[in-house]
């Protein structure tokens, strides 16, 4: 109990759980508002090419994570993409930006490479929407807003849980993208349970990181489950999520 202790007594382990969380939330948020679009744009499309569109969505899986991180790292430097485009090209600014190492860095990171996370669950619950409900919707007067709202919208809640508590526990946990794109002053709840055992040698402590980590994705599960249903996505047969 005591290693518990250490950790809510010292403002450090704190702040950074604390930050991996807040951290954790941004990237979920941000990811939904890419990955349900292109999920809705992919479902209800009635072209041949519709696999390719999955395809091109998962094909970021084909690259090694490292190499994508490295690529961050050079768009986001001082002397990368961005700040060229912004000082040289646009003259907008006098000076590069540090972006780099940074949160925001993370965040932009991890959205990139869990996003794609986000857009399965979501396009497998707006796949299975009864168009015949929509058309119905639209046909009483609905306009195309108040049909997603009404109808699309509380279909595909499982569908939202899921990409969001998939893409919330990978961000959350995240090692090599905090430590390559936020340095160490950033480092995050993953970069120090991997300190306290691989450095510190502090295998108590580390243990009781890991722990409450594990409880947070978990109650968190459970809530998710407990309020939206996670059973639908899957059928009414998958135990495993009740």
């Amino acid at each position: 109990m005591a290693n518990y202790e250490t950790i809510f007594a010292t403002n450090y382990y704190a702040t950074v759980f604390l930050k991996s969380f807040l951290i954790a939330i941004a990237v979920t948020v941000i990811s939904l508002l890419i990955a349900y679009p292109a999920a809705y744009h992919i479902a209800f499309m009635k072209s041949k090419y519709r696999n390719l569109y999955l395809l091109m969505l998962i094909l970021p899986f084909w690259i090694n994570l490292i190499i994508r991180t490295f690529a961050w790292q050079l768009i986001l430097g001082q002397g990368g993409f961005i700040n060229y485009v912004l000082v040289t090209l646009l003259g907008v600014l006098e000076a590069p930006v540090q972006m780099l190492y940074s949160p925001v860095a993370i965040i932009v990171g991890l959205v990139h490479v869990f996003m794609p996370f986000a857009v399965i669950p979501l396009y497998t619950s707006i796949e299975r929407v009864d168009q015949s409900h929509t058309e119905a919707a639209r046909n009483l007067g609905a306009n195309r807003l108040q049909t997603f709202y009404e109808v699309t919208l509380p279909q595909t809640l499982p569908g939202i849980a899921a990409s969001s508590i998939i893409v919330f526990v990978l961000s959350f946990g995240s090692f090599v993208i905090p430590n390559m794109l936020g340095g160490q002053g950033n480092l995050m709840i993953g970069n120090i349970i991997a300190q306290l055992f691989g450095e510190s040698f502090d295998w108590a402590l580390g243990s009781a990181m890991a722990t409450l980590f594990v409880i947070t994705v978990v109650v968190l599960v459970y809530g998710f489950n407990r309020m939206i249903g996670l059973q639908s996505l899957y059928g009414s047969d998958a135990a495993w999520v009740r």
